[in-house]
């Protein structure tokens, strides 16, 4: 969840010193500079004692905190690689299901190939199978309105390219990486002042709206999922058929593990990445 957390605030309070009506002047400070709500509690788990309490009984949208509780959960249950992808092999076939590990082509964190050449070097019929994902696009608490944006992209069963496309300008074009999405862009005639791009909210029909200043050196935008989508996505970064099926999650698997756990939560704890921590 976007957030404008005041970070600096933190050492401020600590070069304050300890007196609560100092940290609490700060705070009240902080609120009127930011125009937003601040809660701030001290405690001293030594002595037992609460050293200062700002607003800590009002409620507040927990955000990236929670992501403490994510990391925590994931360290007592995921285990030291995160499972990419589990299989059966059938004569001439491959039957995958996703897991929703984050990792594959995603940029942001370690590289590694070892799902994408598991797949690539597969002499198999390659099928995947979406049966094992009950959940919903978006988590509760998500803003409809921030569907667009790239810190809020769907939870999907199988993420690929972080659930997200790019967008760069060449000469008056706007190319999409990956190259798939290219035909879903439409440039709007009339210049407007700032640049912006707007994905239709129930498909990836994209818009884009010049503006008179400079382009950004990339745009982000997270695409709308289908299982449709993923194999044709998967079927062109592999350069091989990959068709869907409906296979129930029943059957006993095969697993394939990708990159350390410690690699995603890395990122997901310095970078506050909502993607990872979702999946």
């Amino acid at each position: 969840m976007r957030i404008r957390s005041p970070f600096w605030l933190f050492y401020v309070l600590i070069v304050a010193g300890c007196a609560s009506g100092k940290i609490k002047t700060k705070l009240v400070q902080a609120e009127k500079d930011f125009k937003d709500h601040i809660g701030f509690v001290l405690f001293d788990p030594v002595n037992q004692k609460t050293l200062c309490d700002f607003q800590g009984d009002k409620y507040f949208t927990p955000a990236s905190n929670t992501k403490i509780f994510t990391l925590f959960s994931s360290l007592q249950l995921l285990g030291d690689s995160i499972p990419a992808l589990r299989y059966i092999q059938q004569n001439d076939s491959l039957v995958f299901w996703g897991t929703g590990d984050p990792s594959f082509l995603y940029s942001n964190v370690m590289k590694t190939d070892r799902t994408y050449q598991f797949l690539k070097n597969s002499t198999s019929h390659l099928f995947f199978s979406s049966a094992n994902f009950y959940t919903e696009h978006f988590g509760p608490g998500w803003a409809w309105g921030d569907y667009n944006y790239s810190y809020q992209v769907e939870r999907t069963p199988f993420p690929v390219y972080g659930n997200r496309f790019s967008l760069n300008k060449a000469d008056q074009n706007i190319i999409a990486t990956p190259s798939l999405f290219n035909s879903e862009i439409n440039v709007y005639p009339v210049v407007r002042a700032v640049h912006e791009i707007i994905r239709d909210v129930q498909s990836n029909a994209l818009t884009y709206f010049p503006g008179s200043g400079p382009f950004p050196t990339e745009w982000t935008v997270p695409f709308h999922y289908s299982d449709e989508l993923l194999v044709k996505l998967l079927s062109d970064t592999l350069k091989k058929e990959v068709k869907l099926v409906s296979f129930g999650p029943g059957v006993q698997k095969e697993v394939l593990y990708s990159v350390p756990a410690d690699s995603l939560y890395k990122v997901m704890m310095q970078q506050s990445d909502n993607f990872i921590a979702e999946q």
